[in-house]
């Protein structure tokens, strides 16, 4: 554990720690410091389906968009695993930050990082083929959540992802399958270099 991540720890510990088992929704009008599992920030396209447009990790803050930013929208956060978070009020976080300024520079750091990963999956998704979509959002979990992909991802998260129909994916991911780039065991999936 880093020293940012002990002081960060300290701090929230103060606050109540919440259990969420997977696929749970998350209300908006606090901060959270996600401590186990993953949360995924969503929205619903017009035509109805949903897309996922982050996964949050442990050791995320988030929402950031209205405390930092005064920015409203119509996202929604749901637990893709069983998860652990503080729950901070947004006007306590704000008197955190302010104090602990290297809190404030890790957020600053993490929130730049994190704008220029979704850049690279812009660019390599804009006029990407279905089979490069995919490819490329597998990419994107086994950096994340290692290899084979844990939590387990079904298609119709996939498609979640990529914003392709769950039909589409799952006729994508049976060629990745048969030009062995990709491995099932059991429910498990490994990526093939």
């Amino acid at each position: 554990m880093t020293p940012i991540q002990k002081t960060v720890e300290k701090l929230f510990s103060k606050y109540k720690l919440i259990s969420l088992p997977a696929k749970k929704p998350i209300a908006y009008g606090f901060v959270y410091y996600l401590v186990e599992g993953w949360v995924r920030l969503y929205t619903i396209c017009p035509k109805g389906n949903e897309l996922t447009l982050h996964i949050y990790e442990p050791g995320s803050f988030f929402p950031m968009e209205k405390v930092l930013g005064n920015v409203t929208h119509d996202y929604a956060l749901e637990t893709l695993s069983a998860a652990k978070l503080y729950e901070c009020p947004e006007e306590d976080f704000l008197i955190m930050v302010k104090k602990k300024t290297q809190i404030l520079m890790d957020l600053v750091s993490r929130l730049t990082s994190g704008t220029f990963k979704l850049l690279n999956r812009i660019e390599m998704t804009a006029g990407a083929t279905a089979s490069q979509k995919i490819e490329s959002v597998l990419t994107y979990l086994g950096r994340h959540f290692g290899n084979p992909i844990t939590p387990h991802f079904t298609h119709l998260d996939i498609s979640k992802i990529t914003g392709l129909t769950r039909e589409t994916v799952s006729l994508e991911m049976e060629k990745l399958e048969e030009k062995g780039k990709i491995v099932y065991k059991g429910r498990k999936l490994f990526i093939k270099s």
